[in-house]
């Protein structure tokens, strides 16, 4: 819709001319700004493009996975923007700590018992707060009473 509200006859290019480049600069544009899970500046998402396509072309050519120095002088990019790039390109779609990855590494939050302790603790403050004094010995129900916050279950920081 942009090519055709854009398109000025009298400069004197054909239509398709004009169209084209500009649809597809607008499809770019989207798959750029709208695919990414994470908002990443613009730049980042370029040097990564940029990165990708040199470590596909390096990785062809040298028979093996690229070291970030050679892919620094391929890319004319420093250290720490190399770095900076691959970082990046992990935000471009990102996994839910609630499901394991399949290469061995579990579920984040659906593994650690200790979630529902804290559940527990969270859920039954308010009622617990409610009980008169010295109704009930548990230091857990005299911590619920007074600390502001639940403690947090041992071994957590």
């Amino acid at each position: 819709m942009a090519a055709v509200v854009r398109f000025d006859p009298e400069l004197g290019t054909s239509f398709p001319s004009f169209a084209v480049p500009t649809i597809t600069g607008e499809l770019k544009r989207h798959l750029r700004d709208r695919t990414w899970d994470l908002k990443v500046p613009r730049s980042a998402k370029e040097a990564s493009l940029k990165v990708a396509r040199a470590t596909e072309e390096l990785e062809l050519t040298l028979g093996r996975r690229p070291t970030a120095e050679e892919l620094r002088d391929e890319t004319g990019l420093d250290q720490a923007q190399v770095a900076d790039a691959r970082a990046a390109s992990q935000a471009h779609s990102v996994g839910s700590i609630d499901v394991g990855d399949g290469l061995d590494h579990p579920a984040v939050a659906a593994e650690d018992p200790r979630f529902e302790v804290l559940i527990d603790l969270t859920s039954s403050r308010p009622v617990i707060q409610g009980l008169p004094p010295g109704s009930g010995s548990c230091s857990t129900c005299a911590t619920a009473r007074t600390s502001p916050r639940p403690r947090s279950p041992s071994g957590w920081a």
